[in-house]
């Protein structure tokens, strides 16, 4: 379940900061932007939360998102206060008697020998209970340590669920629903649509350049028909004044120089160059005459050698190398996919101009990181080293989970057969 939390923290745009307790069905995570995020097989819990999934409800905890992710469902929502809760709640347990729980739905505070704060949280469980109740859950799991004071001072339940029914048949169609309001809020939104076009930049053909650069294409020609558009965060609705593009192209320009990241003044810390970046600069005039780049542009290095050296040094079997080798493609693209989501499109000579003249709040670094932009930050605790590292994790595993749907089987069995055959031998006289 950690592995879950991790990862849909990571693509929804928050960071998981530390694990704080686990249960018989789930677990439960604290982010960097203090909410908390909960990893459950209990289908139950998941219905119950998605019913009040968005509520703003005084007596209600915030569930901010329900989703599905792998073979678990996960559940986000408002981090509450639970000190003294045990104390109090045993206080009214112990005045109850026999009443019990049930107290809670016919009894009044009134009615028992409870202290003000005992008796306010006697009231509040009762105008929680109701809340659920209206919303379709009849909350069965009422214990202390299901209890926590909401951002609005009241004590709430979480954690509850309704098993008074088999609800398969309503967790399938919460998440149909789900499905549906994700692709109705695509159209619905502004959207980016993405051309892609393929260069060359100091490229030098070999047989071993040619086959890798036929693969990489085949590559890129699926990724154009898997990502034809972007949402992005930044539009003519949060920024009326300013003019975002309807379409824009991405470069993917391949080359052959393995040190060509130094005009781009690319960090590097192993010594071997490295295998793609995303343009921001133009390289030292290699792009363009301006710094920044009037495109969206990543370069990809082919360099035998050091294909070679990597095979190598791997401890995978060779195709799942190759496949690993390909991520290099989706993940420099991700780089530029998220620029653009959280630039609104802009290019980044215009972001550039705009930024500078205070029309938008975003730089490049912003931009490029999430940084001021995505949840994971809105605490103020991370500071632009963890947003660079983290920009690199999430953008791996988008990069990696791209490469997965594509359908590019053929090509890498065809790459692999064509550059292991063995030479002839010559014929002896």
């Amino acid at each position: 379940m950690k592995k879950t939390a991790e990862e849909w923290a990571l693509l929804n745009g928050y960071k998981v900061d530390q694990w704080i307790g686990d249960g018989d069905f789930g677990e439960a995570y604290l982010t960097t932007c203090g909410k908390i995020l909960k990893v459950t097989s209990d289908k139950e819990e998941f219905v119950a939360a998605s019913r009040i999934e968005g509520l703003q409800d005084d007596y209600l905890i915030e569930i901010y998102k329900t989703d599905a992710y792998d073979n678990d469902l996960v559940i986000l929502m408002e981090c509450l206060d639970t000190a003294n809760v045990e104390d109090l709640f045993n206080e009214i347990i112990t005045a109850t008697g026999e009443d019990g729980i049930e107290a809670l739905e016919f009894g009044d505070a009134e009615d028992y020998d409870l202290s003000d704060e005992a008796s306010l949280l006697f009231s509040d469980l009762q105008s929680c209970i109701s809340s659920y109740q209206v919303n379709g859950t009849n909350p069965m799991d009422i214990h202390e340590n299901n209890i926590g004071i909401n951002s609005k001072g009241h004590y709430v339940l979480f954690d509850q669920k309704d098993k008074i029914a088999d609800l398969s048949e309503e967790l399938e169609k919460i998440l149909e629903e789900k499905e549906k309001q994700k692709l109705l809020n695509q159209l619905k939104s502004p959207r980016i649509e993405l051309g892609y076009e393929i260069k060359e930049l100091d490229y030098k053909s070999t047989d071993f350049n040619d086959k890798m650069r036929h693969l990489m294409t085949e590559v890129i020609n699926k990724i154009s028909q898997e990502k034809k558009y972007l949402s992005p965060r930044h539009n003519k609705d949060t920024h009326p004044e300013l003019l975002f593009p309807e379409k824009v192209g991405v470069d993917i320009y391949f080359t052959t120089d393995p040190e060509i990241f130094l005009n781009f003044n690319i960090h590097n810390d192993d010594g071997y160059g490295v295998l793609g970046f995303q343009a921001i600069t133009t390289g030292d005039g290699l792009l363009g005459e301006s710094e920044y780049m009037d495109n969206h542009a990543c370069i990809i290095v082919i360099d035998e050698k050091k294909y070679n050296e990597y095979k190598e040094n791997n401890f995978l079997n060779e195709r799942a190398f190759l496949k690993s080798y390909l991520t290099t493609i989706t993940h420099e693209l991700n780089h530029i996919f998220e620029f653009i989501e959280n630039s609104g499109g802009l290019s980044p000579r215009v972001l550039d101009s705009v930024h500078e003249c205070d029309d938008f709040e975003f730089n490049h670094f912003d931009c490029m990181t999430g940084y001021n932009i995505l949840p994971m930050f809105d605490s103020g605790e991370l500071d632009p080293d963890d947003a660079l590292d983290i920009m690199e994790e999430r953008v791996e595993l988008k990069g990696v989970k791209l490469l997965n749907k594509l359908d590019i089987d053929n090509g890498i069995e065809l790459f692999l057969s064509s550059t292991n055959k063995q030479k002839k031998k010559p014929k002896l006289r």
